[in-house]
Order: structure tokens, then C-alpha cells, then sequence
């Protein structure tokens, strides 16, 4: 991505404030199928800050492993 690319149309959804950021780790298995393997979801929020407290999420166990 070069920064000519974006756009400062109101209306292009790609580059406008989130509150949520979604990832997905998608891999392809031998017989063709595709399965989720890990993700993540980050929260955005004004009143949040960058320390590790209460409100952060410990880390889940992963049922592939």
C-alpha cells in the first residue's frame, strides 16, 4: 500500500476510525478444506489505556494444541 492509494472521500470505508480490529489465521488442510487455526480482536475505547489491568483478557487455551 503506497500512501497515494487512500482516499480522502468520506465515503471510502476502508481507511475510517475503527473501534475493532478482527484477524484470523485461516489454513488451507491437505484434502482442500480451509479451518480457523488462532485469532484475535482488538477493542479500541477513549476511556481504555496501555496498561495490563482488569479489563484486559488473559490469554484462552487453544483447543488445537
Amino acid at each position: 500500500m503506497e500512501e497515494n492509494d487512500k482516499s480522502t472521500e468520506s465515503s471510502n470505508s476502508f481507511f475510517r476510525p475503527v473501534r475493532q480490529l478482527q484477524t484470523t489465521l485461516i489454513s488451507e488442510n491437505a484434502d482442500g478444506s480451509f479451518s480457523i487455526n488462532d485469532g484475535a480482536l482488538i477493542s479500541f475505547d477513549e476511556n481504555s489505556n496501555n496498561g495490563a489491568d482488569h479489563a484486559d483478557m488473559k490469554k484462552l487455551g487453544n483447543f488445537a494444541e
